[in-house]
């Protein structure tokens, strides 16, 4: 996490790095602690919370979000500490059913998002497997991340589709 309690070690100088690029305006999406740390380096903040894993359902809040290709609806794996808090000058594009920013942009080009929309079930099993601790719902939150692999995949789709589109990260001249 990013809030000081179990911080990633080398936190400072990430932070320090996304802020280098965001000044720059080079493209810059972050998924979990990442969207921590551009939360952080946009002048954000992190909410403390406990390690968490949670398959939640997001909502678009802009009809026009990521060009259009952010699904209406759209699930978001979650499997961090703390929880991200975007600036007070991001768009805030999604939001999951607590009424959090699922996902947000920052200067047309930075997104964050609170879950990886690209997840897959071996990443989480590495997670439980990499650190001593779990969260407490391990059980139950694998066997409904199962249920839901095949809908994430075909969510990725649109959602890169608008990421690619408004980062142009597909273009030769970005970096």
């Amino acid at each position: 996490g990013a809030a000081g309690t179990r911080d990633l070690p080398t936190l400072d100088r990430e932070v320090e790095l996304t802020r280098f690029y965001l000044e720059k305006g080079t493209p810059i999406v972050g998924f979990g602690i990442g969207a921590q740390i551009l939360a952080l380096a946009s002048g954000g903040g992190v909410e403390q919370v406990d390690l968490a894993f949670e398959c939640v359902t997001a909502t678009r809040v802009r009809d026009n979000a990521l060009n259009g290709f952010l699904p209406e609806e759209f699930s978001q794996v979650i499997y961090m500490r703390d929880f991200p808090v975007p600036p007070a000058g991001s768009k805030i594009l999604a939001e999951d059913e607590r009424g959090r920013p699922a996902v947000w942009e920052i200067a047309q080009n930075a997104y964050g998002f609170a879950g990886n929309p690209g997840i897959k079930l071996g990443m989480v099993e590495d997670l439980v497997m990499e650190f001593e601790e779990v969260p407490a719902n391990l059980a139950e939150g694998l066997a409904e991340f199962r249920g839901l692999q095949k809908k994430i995949e075909d969510e990725l789709v649109p959602i890169m589709t608008g990421l690619v589109q408004r980062t142009k990260l597909m273009n030769s001249n970005v970096i």
